[in-house]
């Protein structure tokens, strides 16, 4: 049988997320794994949504990364909240390419 030292779960937050939670904590638990939650802000892409919108000053960049920022570490911790005592767990919140951070995280 494969044993797991460290499972990497990406989290936005959404049902489908909470359910991969779900099956990596009881993969955590029968193999006594570290969990690291990941949470990747995708800056670059929100902003390029406002690509006809003028930016003034860069103000409205500044707010989406900001906003962005604290919504994220609210749902990693919202998400370590649920995580039961005895499983060691490990969050990231990390800003670029969620592929490429995600799989950095390990």
């Amino acid at each position: 049988m494969v044993t797991y030292k460290t499972i990497v779960v990406p989290t936005d937050g959404s049902e489908n997320a909470k359910r991969a939670l779900e099956h990596a904590l009881a993969v955590a638990d029968r193999n006594h794994a570290e969990l690291i939650i990941v949470h990747v802000a995708n800056i670059v892409s929100a902003i390029s949504n406002f690509d006809q919108t003028p930016i003034s000053g860069g103000y409205v960049s500044e707010q989406i990364a900001e906003d962005m920022e604290e919504t994220g570490k609210e749902i990693l911790n919202d998400v370590v909240k649920e995580i039961p005592t005895g499983v060691k767990v490990k969050s990231v919140f990390e800003v670029g390419s969620p592929g490429p951070c995600i799989v950095g995280s390990s």
